[in-house]
């Protein structure tokens, strides 16, 4: 057993609401760059439209994350982190997608679709991975 002088039992009724006021600040660091984001408890995804540009800013942003992370005693895991690009399945093909974008000191390669709070979303938005996985869930 060793004493613990920070932290919130996971779990309990103030935790979500604790730990949101002690990452608000990251706000801040992620205006910096001209990304939105959504944050809902410890999940936080960050987005820009896509343009050659963006990927730098993007990379630049969670860049500036890890390392805001890393200073208030939190850890960023890149092996949890997705990346993926949204768009018709025409201009996906003809645009020059990158091999991925590096987080937290690691290549996360852009997936075909993401998990966002039980949602299946694919690349091009058709919705048929979400629908898949909730007809196999009802059986």
């Amino acid at each position: 057993m060793f004493e613990c002088s920070s932290g919130v039992p996971q779990g309990s009724v103030l935790g979500l609401l604790l730990f949101g006021m002690y990452v608000s600040p990251i706000i801040d660091v992620i205006s910096q760059h001209n990304v939105e984001y959504h944050q809902y408890a410890d999940d936080m995804q960050l987005y820009v439209s896509l343009s050659p540009a963006d990927l730098s800013t993007m990379e630049s942003c969670a860049s500036d994350v890890s390392r805001w992370f890393v200073e208030n005693a939190l850890l960023l895991d890149p092996t949890k982190t997705e990346a993926v690009i949204f768009g018709t399945s025409q201009w996906l093909s003809q645009v020059n997608r990158p091999q991925g974008v590096r987080v937290a000191g690691a290549d996360v390669q852009f997936a075909d679709y993401v998990k966002l709070l039980g949602v299946t979303l694919d690349s091009i938005l058709s919705f048929d991975k979400h629908v898949i996985a909730v007809t196999r869930s009802c059986h």
